[in-house]
């Protein structure tokens, strides 16, 4: 559906890859942001966007054939993303 918004709930953490909603279902970065505000860091919050899968995510780095850096398989995004704090 056209205009339809996602919104998503979680807790808001920071990951090497970016800014991330852990929530039970699994992480979900928020695209465009590198980390969390430090108010809002650890705290609940709700995000409104466009939830979408990136089939593949980034190349993993690997040393001595051990999975280092990167991601694998599938990530879920969330894109044109807005967001609050919910109560502590």
């Amino acid at each position: 559906m056209e205009g339809k918004r996602d919104v998503i709930e979680g807790v808001a953490e920071d990951a090497k890859q970016g800014a991330v909603v852990v929530r039970d279902a699994g992480a979900v970065f928020v695209a465009g942001l590198d980390g969390w505000p430090r108010e809002l860091r650890g705290r609940r919050v709700r995000v409104t966007g466009h939830l979408r899968t990136i089939a593949g995510a980034d190349e993993p780095l690997e040393i001595d054939g051990l999975h280092r850096a990167g991601s694998l398989g599938d990530r879920r995004v969330i894109e044109d993303a807005t967001w609050e704090a919910l109560e502590r």
